[in-house]
């Protein structure tokens, strides 16, 4: 599909000081009687500049020049390259060269253009695209052209506004079994029979109060320990997991928020492996998500296709504060598990404004849920713990962790998260739910 290019700006100033340099030379020559060949150069030096501006007058306002843009890739995973083509047509296409191609989109997607070919009506610039999990907006597309070997230059801007998702990488599923990590990406699909269910998922250690005739014996014999299968519909307790994630997650050199989606990837998809029903939300400065309950492999599939969808801010927004919604969100969500549950939620208060607001959040989770843990982590933290510091995070992480000693004295239950590991907050999870 084509669409037309939008001249942002037009300069022809080399084009208009080439023509005065060619009267002034030929007005000088004939003042000073000098040769007949400054007449001619001078002339020549004129023709030029005026076909240059006649080109660009006509490129820019009367000939239509338009652009096509494809992603040589239905699904884009994280992590991957993709190829991408943007296609230019003009009628004075051999007379335009591009110099440059930047393309306007938020910190998580990148694209690079690094090869530019002329065919027979229209130029090819051949690119990669690369980004982190999430739906990102691909919003414009700037190209500076030179006319006549750079006479005059014009920049171009095309409209895009264009949805990119970038899906959940391969490693994501690398704790799974193979079946089950097979049924997630492919899209397996539940059956509706209703009943106790006889699709098997998995096994698991056995616990006091699980039925005898679960029991896989052959497994309990090859393992040492007793184990019981896992069918798809069951679902032996219930887990409620919540991150509240400003847009300074989604923001710098190395955003915070891939290590955010991968590691509660891991700690959703460990609970739902281990046998528990999942509800997930995931609330940003822009908007809410909300899946579950989640169970068995349609559950984990269902996960990938949230954290693909979660959209990347264009322009960031610090004047709001996501903790503040985020006791209502809960009060809204948590139902949906119908009784007790346990609960985990993540946090990053930005201001001492906040402090009520977890103190609701610890009020909500007390009422609702039978054991639960809030964990305060900031971007800071978490690149701190990975060793990926950027300029301005030990500064920022300080004051971060001044903020957070003061929500603790509030609401003495939260906790420092400075490792966002999805081991560390399964162990924590069953550890808080056996007391």
């Amino acid at each position: 599909m084509l669409s037309e290019l939008e001249v942002t700006d037009a300069s022809n100033s080399i084009a208009y000081s080439l023509l005065a340099i060619s009267f002034l030379a030929a007005l000088i020559n004939y003042v000073y009687e000098g040769p007949s060949i400054v007449y001619a150069v001078s002339f020549g030096g004129a023709l030029i500049s005026a076909f240059d501006l006649g080109l660009t007058y006509s490129i820019t306002r009367s000939w239509r020049t338009s652009f096509s843009l494809s992603i040589k890739s239905v699904m884009i995973r994280e992590g991957r390259e993709v190829g991408l083509s943007l296609g230019i047509e003009s009628p004075a296409i051999h007379f335009i060269q591009v110099t440059s191609v930047q393309a306007v989109t938020d910190d998580g997607l990148s694209i690079k253009f690094h090869n530019i070919k002329e065919l027979e009506n229209s130029l090819i610039a051949e690119g990669s695209l690369k980004g982190y999990i999430g739906e990102h907006e691909l919003s414009h597309i700037f190209l500076r052209t030179s006319i006549i070997g750079g006479l005059s230059t014009i920049i171009w801007r095309l409209k895009l506004h264009k949805a990119v998702k970038i899906s959940p990488s391969l490693r994501y599923y690398s704790g799974l079994p193979a079946y089950i990590r097979r049924q997630a990406i492919t899209g397996y699909v539940r059956s509706s029979r209703p009943g106790r269910g006889t699709q098997f998922l998995w096994i698991r250690e056995y616990r006091p109060g699980d039925e005898l005739r679960r029991m896989d014996w052959k497994s309990t014999a090859r393992l040492r320990k007793p184990v019981i299968k896992v069918f798809e519909s069951e679902s032996l307790e219930k887990v409620f997991v919540a991150a509240a994630l400003p847009d300074n997650f989604f923001i710098g050199e190395k955003p915070a928020f891939p290590h955010v989606a991968e590691e509660l990837f891991k700690l959703v998809s460990s609970l739902i492996k281990t046998g528990y029903k999942v509800l997930i939300l995931i609330a940003t400065e822009d908007t809410y998500y909300v899946r579950g309950p989640l169970t068995g492999s349609e559950g984990i599939g269902s996960l990938a296709s949230m954290l693909s969808g979660i959209r990347w801010p264009p322009r960031p927004n610090f004047y709001s504060s996501v903790t503040r919604v985020l006791p209502w969100l809960i009060g809204r969500v948590i139902p949906m598990l119908r009784g007790g549950s346990n609960a985990l939620v993540i946090i990053s208060p930005q201001s001492p404004n906040d402090i009520p607001a977890v103190g609701r959040v610890n009020s909500m989770l007390k009422s609702f849920t039978n054991h639960y843990l809030i964990y305060l982590t900031s971007p800071e933290l978490i690149r701190l713990s990975k060793g990926e510091l950027v300029l301005g995070d030990l500064i920022n992480a300080k004051n971060e962790l001044l903020l957070f000693n003061e929500v603790i004295k509030e609401v003495p239950k939260a906790k420092v998260l400075k490792l966002l590991r999805a081991e560390n907050l399964l162990t924590d999870l069953l550890s808080a739910s056996l007391t």
